[in-house]
């Protein structure tokens, strides 16, 4: 009697472990590519100047909304002792453009927003509360 696809398998502790294993480092490889991927640092190539650094929304810098977000963004992270070029680290944005989130300068994506959040420890609702937004 063959030993078909279909037929049953003798399974000893090894090979159960091995297979285990083998699973488990496949799902750990799809969840950090998948982490990997949900959060790229790539600007949008309209947003960029030929020297490489973000430059002023031409219609919202100036918003009374993002300036309270900027000095919401800088006060908590004045009182939590983080420079401007260690939350940017954190956050994964530049740092030059940190400090224009923090002028009010950058209409910031939803995506930076939540990482800075995160970052300051507070909820998104809580920033734009403080921001009074």
């Amino acid at each position: 009697m063959g030993t078909g696809p279909l037929e049953a398998q003798p399974v000893n502790d090894s090979t159960l472990r091995a297979a285990t294993t083998a699973f488990f480092m496949d799902i750990s490889l799809m969840f950090l590519v998948l982490e990997w991927v949900s959060y790229p640092v790539v600007s949008s190539s309209a947003s960029i100047q030929h020297d490489g650094m973000a430059r002023p929304s031409p219609i919202h810098a100036g918003d009374p909304a993002l300036v309270g977000i900027g000095r919401a963004i800088r006060e908590l992270r004045s009182t939590i002792g983080l420079s401007q070029e260690a939350l940017a680290h954190e956050a994964g944005v530049d740092r030059s453009y940190m400090g224009g989130i923090e002028r009010g300068e950058h209409n910031m994506t939803i995506i930076n927003l939540l990482r800075i959040s995160r970052c300051l420890k507070i909820t998104v609702s809580e920033l734009l509360h403080r921001a009074g937004v």
